[in-house]
């Protein structure tokens, strides 16, 4: 990342010691793009000082997992969100978990010596606790809440990512009950976030970041103005619930750094956005 050049230090200074958790899905879990997130991180593990978690979805390859065994992909018309039967949270889980180690080897690729990468399924150690959304055999789940102990403990180890997949513990199961469920990616990278008090939530898709009715990058939103972009037709379809989304958890974090959305298949993406005054994609702030 020596080509990645920075006018002075106060960004650097900014997210020492810091938190950053970035959150990237399956269209970008690909080798080349898992590389270049992986440089990014590596430059703010060690030349930045930031403590670096990640979050990864992966919703394309486990449809195309499903469809290759037969299993129907279903969602609920009212919320978007995947219906999870006994059949789906399996083949979920399992696909997660091959991405998951695909991630952290291309991770530790990059990093060499200097840091390392750690894979870790939701439900390990009860560490991301949800609740179903129903009642009725749906395996999908909200988050409730997280044990931080385990991460931090990564984290204070010094240039450990955890890399984190999104099937989280069942919090309600009783004994000889199913104890996982399937949650949002971009739910449980939020509530990663607020957990552990994060200085900047990052999340990496295929868009620049929330665009205007032109097609062009809104550099910045403020929360207030998250329902009158709603309102106006600026924000549609399914930009609307993760924008309420990230807006909730700017008001939630503690580190009051923010949630960026920005194009992860952009070169240096992540870095533009926290190093660069310009920054790299839509910054959601509180006024």
């Amino acid at each position: 990342m020596k080509q990645f050049q920075f006018s002075n230090d106060v960004y650097k200074k900014q997210y020492h010691n810091q938190i950053i958790v970035v959150k990237f899905g399956g269209a970008l879990a690909k080798p080349e793009s898992v590389k270049k997130i992986a440089e990014q991180i590596g430059y703010l593990q060690t030349q930045v000082g930031a403590k670096v978690m990640v979050v990864h979805g992966g919703g394309g390859q486990i449809n195309d997992a499903l469809k290759a065994q037969g299993i129907e992909v279903k969602k609920d018309p009212a919320t978007g969100l995947r219906v999870t039967d006994a059949q789906t949270l399996d083949v979920t889980d399992k696909m997660l978990k091959i991405l998951n180690g695909d991630i952290v080897d291309i991770f530790n690729q990059v990093a060499g010596e200097k840091w390392r990468a750690c894979g870790i399924s939701g439900y390990d150690r009860g560490v991301l606790e949800a609740v179903p959304v129903d009642g009725h055999g749906n395996y999908t789940g909200t988050m409730t809440g997280m044990k931080t102990g385990l991460m931090k403990e990564f984290l204070e180890r010094g240039g450990v990512v955890p890399v984190l997949t999104s099937v989280c513990f069942n919090a309600l199961a009783g004994d000889g009950e199913e104890n996982r469920l399937n949650v949002n990616a971009d739910e449980v990278a939020v509530h990663v976030a607020v957990h552990m008090d994060a200085a900047r939530l990052i999340v990496c898709s295929d868009k620049d970041g929330v665009l205007n009715k032109q097609g062009k990058k809104i550099s910045q939103i403020f929360v207030d103005q998250v329902g009158g972009l709603i309102k106006d037709g600026t924000v549609t379809d399914g930009m609307i619930p993760k924008l309420k989304m990230l807006a909730q958890a700017v008001q939630e974090m503690k580190g009051g750094g923010g949630v960026a959305l920005v194009n992860g298949f952009e070169d240096k993406a992540i870095l533009k956005e926290l190093l660069n005054k310009q920054g790299g994609g839509t910054l959601i702030l509180e006024r």
